[in-house]
């Protein structure tokens, strides 16, 4: 009743005008989906999908895939085009649910646009993501084609090098290549250290430790698992 009520007493362009104006307040105190959501009302679809770009890893951190996932399917598909973060934030919701065939089609659309906009750090992550599921799926030859690519578009202090070389050295593992494997993981878990990555750090920490019990070494085994 409200609504409507309001409406009525300021057109759709003022209730535009409103929304536009609750996802300022919104996005001032980091609450990213209620101001997406407000965005959308106004149909303010460019700046919605900037949004999701720019925090859509929030999204994912905090486990919100469904609310990431809803918010992004609103997008018209040439704003998704526009943002290609933003549908490479979709493709990764899809992956982690196992949705591969989906995921695979956004990434690479999103690598597409990512490589058209210059933007080399965004598609050396949708490769590093093509990568793992590569693995998953177990072909091997093209997780490490897409690795190597995005290891070329990334500088060396890259947080996607770090991720490259964890899914190089689990890619080893499953080929039964434990020295390999293990010196993938060292490299790694070093990038990691050097950033103070604390969530890849304790990942890798733990991939460190099958390659030792594999030599049969189990006090370094140990001192990995402890140290995660």
């Amino acid at each position: 009743f409200l609504r409507r009520r309001l409406r009525a007493e300021i057109g759709l362009s003022g209730v535009a005008a409103e929304h536009e104006r609750c996802a300022d307040h919104l996005l001032e105190r980091g609450n990213w989906n209620q101001a997406v959501r407000h965005l959308l009302e106004a149909e303010n679809f460019d700046r919605a999908g900037e949004v999701i770009a720019a925090h859509g890893a929030d999204w994912i951190t905090s486990g919100k895939l469904a609310s990431l996932a809803s918010l992004a399917e609103a997008l018209p598909a040439q704003v998704l085009e526009a943002h290609p973060r933003a549908m490479a934030h979709r493709a990764e919701v899809a992956r982690l649910r196992g949705e591969f065939d989906t995921a695979q089609s956004l990434f690479r659309r999103a690598a597409a646009a990512l490589r058209s906009k210059g933007d080399d750090e965004g598609e050396a992550d949708a490769l590093h993501s093509l990568a793992t599921i590569a693995r998953r799926q177990g072909d091997y030859d093209a997780a490490f084609q897409y690795l190597d690519r995005a290891i070329e578009l990334t500088k060396p202090e890259s947080a996607v090098r770090t991720k490259c070389g964890n899914t190089r050295g689990l890619c080893f593992v499953s080929l039964g290549e434990w020295t390999a494997a293990e010196r993938e993981f060292r490299v790694a878990l070093q990038s990691a250290e050097e950033r103070n990555d604390e969530h890849h750090i304790r990942l890798i920490t733990h991939n460190l430790g099958p390659p030792a019990m594999m030599r049969r070494d189990t006090g370094e085994a140990l001192h990995w698992l402890r140290r995660m």
